[in-house]
């Protein structure tokens, strides 16, 4: 389901939190899979997702974006979240 915030949240105390926006699944699972062990890891299958979890208060440190996601790119979603939520667009 496109632009629905559904994240697979993987929570442990004292980790970064990433969020991985990426459409294809296989990719997202493997980006996932690969960071989990060291942060905690949410995902999102579309660029409004991530904009739908900022706006309902989810924070994250690190949010690579995949710039050619369907529906909203990663460039959509940075604009959005740069009027949302001016520190999660800030490059580092």
């Amino acid at each position: 389901m496109h632009g629905v915030a559904r994240p697979r949240q993987l929570t442990r105390h004292g980790h970064l939190r990433g969020l991985v926006p990426e459409d294809d699944h296989t990719v997202r699972a493997s980006l996932c899979r690969s960071h989990w062990h060291h942060h905690d890891v949410a995902d999102v299958d579309d660029g409004s997702a991530i904009v739908q979890l900022i706006e309902s208060g989810a924070r994250f440190d690190a949010i690579p974006l995949d710039l050619e996601m369907p529906f909203m790119t990663g460039w959509r979603a940075w604009a959005a979240l740069a009027a949302a939520s001016p520190e999660h667009a800030k490059s580092r």
